[in-house]
């Protein structure tokens, strides 16, 4: 199947994140059930016109799917239709007719010191002894305090956090490596989840960041984590 194709693509020869290949697949599965109702098996993309795709991203509009996600939606359509013609002949891409939707403009948010001290403060207020309770409040602090992106985070291995010299090693965009210097706020919370992580674990895991199973995290659960944050405060969701 073409999507199955080019997922293979941009995961093995474009080699783009396991975050982002999902999302193209999650973006270009909903519009391939639209299109098709329900019947994958008639999905005939190299005959979409660009009134096509316009009709099912007014109806992603329609059942409250926001502006931005509808602008990355487009996007994805883009990137599909240039692989199509890049690979299978297509001579020009529809998707590119589409006018991406508009971002709503928004004031900055300014995070205040004893807010955002408030957002951490609240979780050892409320119990803040269980793992999953120390493991959430660390994933707020390290993305406070190094600005990593959730894909960095979900793929952090413990081997690569290193508290003697304190820093991390994380794998971002492209498979470049950076290393991210922390202080002693995050050494000291890191040191308690890795005692509670291996007791509640049986031992010590390859993936920094678990779940009490002892596997790793998915992007959603990360999302929870911070959207419940964010009803002690606005906090920024990190980017992904």
């Amino acid at each position: 199947m073409l999507i199955s194709a080019f997922l293979t693509y941009i995961r093995c020869e474009l080699a783009l994140s396991v975050h982002t290949v999902l999302s193209y697949k999650v973006d270009l599965e909903q519009w391939r059930d639209y299109a098709t109702n329900g019947h994958p098996e008639d999905f005939r993309p190299m005959d979409m016109t660009a009134s096509d795709l316009r009709t099912w991203l007014a109806h992603m509009s329609r059942c409250g799917i926001s502006a931005r996600s509808i602008r990355r939606k487009t996007q994805s359509l883009r990137s599909f239709y240039r692989y199509l013609m890049l690979r299978h002949g297509l001579k020009s891409n529809p998707a590119m007719e589409i006018i991406l939707a508009k971002m709503p403009k928004k004031l900055p948010d300014f995070i205040r010191e004893r807010e955002t001290a408030n957002v951490f403060d609240s979780f050892d207020e409320n119990g803040g002894g269980s793992f999953e309770e120390v493991r959430d409040r660390l994933i707020l602090l390290m993305f406070y305090s190094t600005g990593m992106r959730v894909a960095e985070l979900i793929g952090l291995m413990d081997a690569d956090v290193d508290i003697v010299r304190s820093e991390l090693k994380v794998l971002g965009k492209r498979n470049k490596e950076r290393v991210i210097p922390f202080g002693k706020e995050l050494k000291e919370s890191i040191t308690r989840y890795r005692e509670l992580r291996d007791a509640t674990v049986g031992g010590v895991t390859e993936a920094f960041f678990v779940r009490n199973s002892g596997k790793p995290l998915y992007y959603m659960l990360v999302n929870r984590v911070v959207h419940k944050a964010g009803s002690y405060t606005q906090l920024t969701q990190p980017t992904k």
